[in-house]
């Protein structure tokens, strides 16, 4: 018995001296690496899945910890070590309450405060509904017309979304402002999407088979009445050096009203006949019509008629012996070439009634002794609406020398013009 007791006695002082190494040994750790507190802001995730299709909305976006544990542990801590979620699994549709869980991975940190846990979800089912598209459309159509049904292509949109956004959608809405067609009309619109209470409300965020819609708009004739284009009965041609440019009429339609037959072979209302022989300006004439039998104009308007006529424009050459002016004394002066060609732009009446005087060439000496000199020509065109394009060539050679003999003169008499034949000029585009 004592042998017994003495051992558990020794077992006993064993275990004491091991408990006592351990707390001596913790407090030791504990002293080295002591226990801290860190706060960090989480966003708020989802796991899971929902029943069906959907859109979870949580009241709070953001949770706010404090974790607590080891210095090492805790200090490189990031918001990147924690989770926080909602499990959609455990959440019905509509309204409701989810626990916010955190989820981190080390066992030495333990959470000390979260604010909140537990968060207001709604949880939306995702649906798809066709919304029909409704055209409206404002203003009249021209006389004689009338509106068709409009129709748009596509007649519905389909949109999907969560539930309470895509249920409160009840149309599609295009309004076309019409102003007075006499055609078809065909555009592509962007819709307004109305709710049940008949105002506008925003798609943004919710899909969509179709942005644009394409509206097409029936404009069709009344019966026994039809809008005509109305047509010129022009004839001649104007005066020589002149063309026709252009044939006008206002207004270029006309509505009239007829019986059915007749009007469906008409082709077009024609004026009286106007003749244009030789004329050279440009008028403007009110004019009478010419209706078939049975037809009358819908409302009496005047109808006026222009007529555009322009000169043909061309190019003209022409040549002239230059005129030397200021040679000094004593000095005697030629020319290289005799003649300078002058190529003339303008209205062929205008070219054609050119006359010896009306295009003139200078050539200035002042201040220039002996020698050969390069001279640029000076033209001058007194004729109207005429433009100078160039010359050939576009400097002279002017030889000056002294005077031999006993014959004194201040200026070289300079040759008569040579009348020369201009060739026949070709019309021309106007520039």
């Amino acid at each position: 018995m004592r042998i017994f007791r003495n051992l558990l006695s020794d077992l006993t002082t064993l275990l004491l001296s091991l408990i006592l190494a351990l707390i001596i040994w913790a407090v030791a750790v504990r002293a080295a690496d002591p226990i801290i507190t860190k706060s960090l802001e989480l966003e708020i995730g989802t796991r899971g899945l929902l029943p069906s299709e959907g859109v979870v909305t949580p009241e709070d976006r953001l949770v706010r910890i404090t974790v607590e544990g080891p210095q090492s542990i805790v200090t490189p801590l990031t918001r990147s070590n924690f989770e926080a979620f909602i499990d959609l699994s455990e959440i019905p549709f509509g309204v409701s309450e989810a626990e916010i869980q955190i989820d981190f991975e080390s066992e030495d940190l333990r959470i000390v405060f979260q604010d909140p846990r537990i968060t207001v979800v709604n949880a939306e089912e995702i649906i798809s509904r066709e919304i029909p598209v409704v055209v409206q459309v404002r203003g009249n159509a021209a006389r004689g017309h009338s509106i068709g049904e409009p129709v748009a292509d596509p007649a519905t949109i389909l949109v999907s979304g969560p539930e309470d956004r895509v249920n409160q959608l009840q149309e599609a809405q295009i309004t076309i402002f019409l102003d007075q067609p006499r055609e078809d009309i065909v555009t592509q619109r962007r819709p307004t999407f109305i709710d049940r209470t008949d105002t506008v409300v925003s798609v943004n965020g919710l899909d969509r088979s179709t942005e644009e819609v394409v509206v097409v708009i029936p404009i069709d004739e009344i019966a026994g009445v039809a809008d005509e284009p109305i047509t010129v009965d022009w004839s001649g041609t104007p005066a020589v050096g002149y063309r026709l440019l252009n044939v006008r009429v206002e207004p270029n339609s006309l509505l009239v009203t007829g019986p059915p037959t007749v009007l469906e072979s008409i082709r077009s209302i024609s004026t009286e006949p106007i003749d244009i022989s030789g004329l050279n300006a440009s008028f403007t004439q009110q004019v009478s019509l010419v209706f078939p039998e049975g037809v009358v104009p819908d409302e009496v308007q005047p109808v006026f008629v222009t007529i555009e006529i322009e000169p043909i424009f061309t190019i003209d050459v022409v040549r002239r012996l230059p005129e030397m002016r200021a040679l000094a004394a004593g000095l005697t002066a030629r020319v290289e070439p005799e003649e300078l060609s002058i190529f003339l732009y303008g209205p062929l009446p205008a070219l054609d009634s050119i006359r010896e005087g009306d295009v003139t060439v200078t050539l200035d000496l002042l201040d220039l002794g002996p020698g050969r000199h390069s001279i640029k020509p000076i033209v001058s065109v007194t004729a109207g609406d005429i433009e100078i394009r160039s010359t050939e060539p576009e400097f002279m050679i002017v030889i000056i020398e002294e005077e031999s003999g006993e014959v004194e003169g201040t200026l070289t008499p300079t040759p008569s013009p040579t009348p020369t034949r201009r060739p026949t000029p070709q019309p021309t585009a106007t520039p």
